[in-house]
């Protein structure tokens, strides 16, 4: 956990290191027609947004979410925080901003998106992999996070016992802690795991210079999905009828979601509503279910 704690500093720390730069010039805000849902392969589009990392369940913020928003105006940076505060609220997820709490979340608007991006990733690996267990991340994974983007995305995920202590934690004189929810009472199964995944820290990365063409709402939106739902970076949304696909509809012309849609919603109400304690398999069926009921209605 020592990388955690150090990623926790220095996530905390970014709210004085970027720059307040973002103009909201290159931004629309006129008002959006809501689009309807397209059919798509649900077996994919879960996959694309809940993967598991190393195997592991699939991730959430089952403890308070505090985040910080740097390098908006301040009128800008209200309509993103309350966007997320809402579905926040929504999916049982407490939320707090500074002052109030420590920032365990940073979404960073600036103009030098792929040299602030190199520098983090060099400074702090652990927001890309777990180095107390894996050592530092492989160039090509880094790779995935150094390619140019409007937006990246960073999540620290913490594996806890089911009751949320975690996972091999000792007392004082070096024994592991039995309670009713620890290994040593409650076996494993195919189904139900003795541990959950816990998000406890996020890098949010927004290059202000590749957003044309986007509408606040539709930007608001995004980044709550990637708060919430920490989507595989290099997933191909295109095709989906998610609101990840709204750079790749801007690219091709098209409108794009105007928020996040229903099959967004699906999922994300599904993830934090799925029993945290299940395989990553079991999670995604859980969520596939729900995706494909709202797609009946």
């Amino acid at each position: 956990m020592t990388a955690v704690k150090l990623t926790l500093a220095a996530i905390a720390g970014l709210a004085l290191a970027v720059p307040a730069t973002a103009q909201d010039s290159k931004i629309p805000s006129d008002d959006i027609v809501v689009r309807g849902r397209r059919d798509k392969d649900v077996e994919t589009f879960v996959r694309s947004l809940a993967s598991d990392k190393d195997g592991r369940q699939l991730a959430r913020w089952n403890g308070r979410l505090c985040v910080r928003i740097v390098g908006l105006w301040p009128e800008r940076e209200r309509t993103v925080g309350d966007r997320i505060a809402a579905l926040a609220g929504r999916l049982g997820v407490s939320y707090q901003t500074p002052p109030k709490c420590t920032p365990n979340t940073v979404i960073a608007f600036t103009g030098q998106a792929d040299k602030f991006t190199a520098e983090i990733v060099d400074a702090v690996p652990a927001l890309i992999s777990d180095v107390d267990s894996y050592g530092l991340p492989p160039r090509k994974q880094i790779a995935r996070y150094l390619a140019p983007r409007p937006i990246r995305w960073f999540a620290i995920n913490a594996t806890t016992n089911a009751d949320g202590q975690r996972a091999g934690a000792v007392d004082r004189n070096g024994a592991g802690l039995a309670t009713d929810a620890s290994p040593s009472s409650i076996p494993a199964s195919r189904i139900m795991a003795r541990t959950r995944e816990n998000t406890v820290a996020a890098l949010i990365v927004v290059d202000e210079s590749k957003l044309g063409g986007i509408k606040w709402t539709q930007l608001a939106d995004y980044l709550a999905m990637v708060t919430f739902a920490q989507p595989r970076i290099d997933a191909n949304f295109a095709d989906s009828d998610s609101i990840m696909a709204m750079f790749a509809a801007r690219d091709a012309g098209r409108a794009g979601p105007a928020g996040l849609t229903p099959a967004d919603q699906a999922f994300l109400t599904a993830l934090y509503r799925t029993d945290a304690n299940l395989s990553s398999d079991q999670q995604r069926g859980a969520i596939g279910d729900a995706v494909r009921k709202q797609a009946r209605r």
